[in-house]
């Protein structure tokens, strides 16, 4: 198989995942990796879809094959986080997403990553230190400030997770999710 060849599988690969045809997307890039010349990419959009599909500890084979590729993959670590997160390995996790940031430090996927094992291992104020600094790189991303939002209630700091939930409200004004805790927060403050 040619490199054009590959590169196409690839692409296609890409575009599957885009559409949510993980399968068809797998099945490309397994191809691809048969032909022996294929795009480095092709082990970190198998851990993808992995991930996608809740199979972690096979996520995690595929994004170290990523990293033996490409050892400074910020994607790649920070992916891994999520799956270690999701396997309850939380040091771990948080190990990962810290490379990640140490490689990007605008990568704001994974200072979010950083934020949620950092609250499942009940460590808020540090959380809340992360998700501001997502917010900061990526403002526009109303989970970041719905997660802010929650963390700072945690915290009780009411009037923080009341602005962090009205600017999530403002950039997803139909989302009921984030109406409906901006409504219970607002209940609670009175």
């Amino acid at each position: 198989m040619s490199t054009t060849r590959s590169i196409d599988l690839y692409d296609q690969a890409q575009r599957h995942i885009e559409a949510g045809k993980y399968t068809e997307a797998f099945a490309l890039c397994q191809e691809a990796l048969k032909s022996g010349d294929f795009e480095p990419g092709v082990y970190f959009q198998m851990g993808v879809i992995l991930l996608k599909n809740q199979r972690y500890e096979d996520s995690l084979v595929a994004f170290q094959s990523a990293l033996r590729v490409d050892p400074r993959d910020s994607n790649a670590y920070n992916n891994m986080g999520v799956a270690l997160r999701h396997l309850g390995r939380l040091v771990e996790a948080a190990y990962h997403h810290r490379q990640a940031i140490m490689m990007n430090p605008d990568h704001a996927y994974a200072h979010i990553g950083l934020a949620a094992v950092l609250c499942e291992m009940q460590q808020f104020k540090q959380a809340a230190d992360e998700c501001r600094i997502a917010v900061n790189i990526a403002p526009d991303q109303f989970h970041t400030h719905c997660n802010l939002g929650d963390i700072l209630r945690v915290l009780e700091d009411l009037p923080g997770a009341l602005k962090a939930y009205t600017r999530a409200q403002e950039l997803a004004p139909d989302n009921a999710m984030v109406r409906e805790k901006l409504a219970k927060l607002q209940q609670a403050m009175g």
